[in-house]
């Protein structure tokens, strides 16, 4: 007999083009934090170099070599409602294989001096939503265990 667990899934969606909100203004929730400059690349070449980390500084993330999977895990898992002493391990469902094996180099600017958990999380949260169109929900799932 197989034990089974319920386990809370976030489930992504890509969705191609741009969205159209269909929210009055008078339902829009207050926009949250974003960044003032972000960019996304491809990383290319991975050297252990290029994929070092940097020391982080106010105002400023930079991420080098992470896959789309780290970067869902920073900013919905780890650093969702700020830093997380125990932070929660995602489980996806629905997510391109490319989520694990293309790397991306984000170098991002806040207005102010945001601090880090902020940045990977909340801002982190935006800038995946625009720069690559996801949309997702949670959902409990039954799974084996």
């Amino acid at each position: 007999m197989i034990n089974r667990i319920v386990r809370n899934i976030l489930v992504l969606t890509l969705v191609a083009g741009t969205l159209s909100s269909t929210r009055s203004e008078a339902q829009s929730p207050a926009i949250p934090p974003q960044f003032e400059v972000a960019s996304i690349k491809s990383s290319g070449t991975l050297d252990g170099a290029h994929c070092s980390g940097d020391r982080p500084s106010p105002g400023r993330l930079t991420m080098r070599c992470v896959t789309v999977q780290s970067l869902l895990q920073s900013a919905y898992g780890t650093f969702t409602n700020g830093p997380n002493s125990v932070p929660k391990q995602l489980q996806i469902a629905g997510a391109p294989g490319w989520f694990n094996s293309e790397r991306y180099d984000i170098e991002a600017r806040a207005a102010d001096n945001a601090p880090l958990s902020q940045m990977a999380g909340q801002m982190l949260q935006q800038l995946l939503e625009d720069r690559f169109k996801l949309k997702f929900h949670r959902e409990n799932r039954e799974m084996p265990v």
